[in-house]
C-alpha cells in the first residue's frame, strides 16, 4: 500500500491454459508487435517493458488504478448485473477465499519439518543445524515475508493460486 509505505508483492499462477496464452503473448506475438511498431514509425530504439498493463508511450509506467478499474468494468458489462471495478473484484474475491477456498484448503505450516506432507526444502534448514523456525528466527529470512520475493514465499503463492484453480475448475499444470 503507497499510503502506509508498507508495500509488498502479491503473485497470482495462472491456470495451465491461460498461462500458456500469455507466455505465447510475451514471447512471441508483444515483441513482434514491438518490431513492427519500431520498422513502421522508423525509430532507432523502442524500449521494452517487464510490465504487461502499460502502454507503447510509457513502458516503464504501470496503468493507472482508473484504467485498470476501467477496463475491469468494462469487460464485466453484461456478464453480471452491476459491472465489476478495482474494489468490487477485490471484495469478492476475499469473500469467495473466505466460503469456498479456505474450507476445501488443507492448513499448512511452512515450518513444518517433521510430519509426511513437509516441504522437502526444509532440508536446508537441517544442512545448516536448525530447524526451520530456528533457522528464519536466526537469519532472518523469512522476517520480510512478505515484502521481498523468496522462494518459501512463491511457494506459499503457487499453493493459494492451485486452490483458486481447483475451486473454478481449471487444470493447474498442463
Amino acid at each position: 500500500k503507497r499510503s502506509t509505505n508498507n508495500e509488498f508483492t502479491v503473485v497470482r499462477f495462472l491456470p495451465a491454459r491461460p498461462g500458456k496464452l500469455l507466455y505465447y503473448y510475451l514471447t512471441y506475438i508483444r515483441l513482434f508487435a514491438t518490431m513492427l511498431d519500431r520498422e513502421i514509425s522508423m525509430k532507432p530504439t523502442i524500449v521494452s517493458s517487464s510490465l504487461l498493463f502499460c502502454t507503447f508511450n510509457e513502458p516503464h509506467r504501470p496503468w493507472p488504478f482508473t484504467r485498470l478499474s476501467d477496463v475491469l468494468a468494462k469487460s464485466s458489462t453484461g456478464l453480471f448485473e452491476k459491472p465489476f471495478n478495482i474494489r468490487l473484484y477485490r471484495q469478492l474475491s476475499i469473500c469467495v477465499t473466505e466460503k469456498h477456498i479456505k474450507r476445501l484448503a488443507k492448513p499448512f505450516n511452512r515450518y513444518d519439518d517433521q510430519s509426511a506432507d513437509a516441504d522437502p526444502n526444509v532440508v536446508f534448514a537441517w544442512q545448516s543445524g536448525h530447524r526451520p523456525l530456528q533457522r528464519g528466527l536466526t537469519y532472518g529470512l523469512d522476517g520480510a515475508f512478505p515484502s521481498q520475493m523468496q522462494p518459501a514465499l512463491l511457494n506459499i503463492y503457487e499453493w493459494a493460486s492451485v486452490e483458486w484453480h481447483q475451486f473454478l475448475g481449471h487444470q493447474s499444470r498442463s
